[in-house]
C-alpha cells in the first residue's frame, strides 16, 4: 500500500482493549475468545479504504489507514471518532454484557517515519500515553 503511495500519508492504529484480563479471568477464555472474535468483527465494519486489520497479540489490534493526502488534528480527532462509533459498546455473550472500552495510539506514516517497524514502535507509545487516561487516543509527539 505504501509502495504504491510513495508521496501520501498514512496512518497506524494502535489499539489496545482496556480492562480485558478480568473478561479471562472471571468468565475464563472460552468468553475470553468470543469478546476478542467480536471485537476484530468490529474492526472489519471500519469504512476506511483502503485499509489492514490484524491482530498484533493478546488483546492488542492494529488498523494501518492509507492514501491520504495529508493528516491533521480534525482528521486524527475523525478518525477515533468513528473507530468508537463501529466499536464501543458491551458485548454480549451467553446473555452477559461485558463491558468494551480500549485505548488507541496513533503515529503518521510519511510524517514520523517511512520505516514500518518504527510506526508501529510510535504507535505503541502513543497508545500506552492513551491508556493512561483509557478509552481515548494519542498520537505519537517525538520527545526532547
Amino acid at each position: 500500500m505504501t509502495k504504491k503511495h510513495t508521496d501520501k500519508f498514512g496512518i497506524f492504529c494502535f489499539i489496545d482493549i482496556d480492562d480485558f484480563k478480568p473478561v479471562n479471568d472471571t468468565y475464563g477464555h472460552k468468553t475470553g475468545d468470543v469478546y476478542l472474535k467480536t471485537f476484530a468483527d468490529r474492526l472489519r465494519t471500519l469504512p476506511f479504504d483502503p485499509s489492514i486489520i490484524m491482530r498484533i497479540a493478546g488483546d492488542e489490534f492494529g488498523v494501518f489507514i492509507g492514501g491520504l493526502d495529508a493528516v491533521d488534528t480534525s482528521l486524527t480527532e475523525s478518525l477515533w471518532e468513528t473507530i468508537t462509533d463501529r466499536v464501543s459498546g458491551p458485548i454480549s455473550i451467553e446473555g452477559h454484557d461485558h463491558p468494551l472500552s480500549f485505548s488507541l495510539g496513533m503515529a503518521v506514516y510519511n510524517d514520523h517515519t517511512k520505516d514500518i517497524h518504527e510506526l508501529i514502535d510510535m504507535a505503541d507509545k502513543a497508545m500506552y500515553k492513551a491508556k493512561e487516561t483509557g478509552n481515548t487516543y494519542s498520537v505519537y509527539k517525538k520527545e526532547g
